[in-house]
């Protein structure tokens, strides 16, 4: 049985060893059509002589630094001042209508966050949340009249860094006269 086995693994084993090594044939058509194939059934196919395969070793990685090992000295990039920093939505004078009990503010900020920044908006004068990394956030609950939304950048004690010129929106409510 093992005896048996051990024959039928190596002729499949020659199989594939032969199928790797398979010669290429090359003949005409009647229509003049060149073909190429790995059999010579036909009488006119002639054997094709190709050159090596063209390979290519492995590149060898260098390894990973571990934790143990120091890694290279990258220095420390220089902190860029913020050039401007404004209210890019809404845009100043924006009227909020009847129905609309929340609008969105975003912020443009020149050069972008930096590590460590935050942006804090302001409503009223008053700091609106905490102050995140986000550069967008949503005001809710509006109340009727002309209402005041600043930005500012904080350094990571609070300070500020740069602040926005306020931008004015105008909140629209049924008065409770009509």
């Amino acid at each position: 049985m093992k005896a048996t086995f051990i024959l039928i693994a190596v002729f499949i084993a020659n199989l594939f060893i032969a199928s790797s090594h398979a010669e290429i044939f090359r003949h005409v058509d009647e229509n003049g059509n060149v073909i190429f194939s790995d059999n010579s059934q036909n009488k006119q196919a002639e054997a094709v002589n190709l050159p090596p395969i063209n390979t290519q070793p492995a590149i060898k990685l260098p390894t990973p630094a571990t934790i143990d090992e120091p890694a290279e000295a990258e220095e420390e990039a220089e902190r860029l001042p913020y050039k401007s920093i404004s209210i890019s939505y809404p845009n100043d004078e924006t009227t909020v209508t009847y129905g609309q009990e929340s609008i969105s503010a975003s912020a443009k900020l020149t050069p972008s966050l930096q590590d460590g920044d935050t942006i804090q908006f302001y409503f009223n004068g008053k700091p609106h949340g905490k102050a995140s990394t986000s550069s967008s956030t949503t005001f809710n609950s509006l109340l009727r009249g002309e209402q005041s939304i600043s930005v500012a950048v904080l350094n990571d004690k609070g300070k500020v860094l740069r602040k926005s010129a306020a931008i004015r929106i105008y909140v629209m409510r049924n008065s409770i006269a009509n």
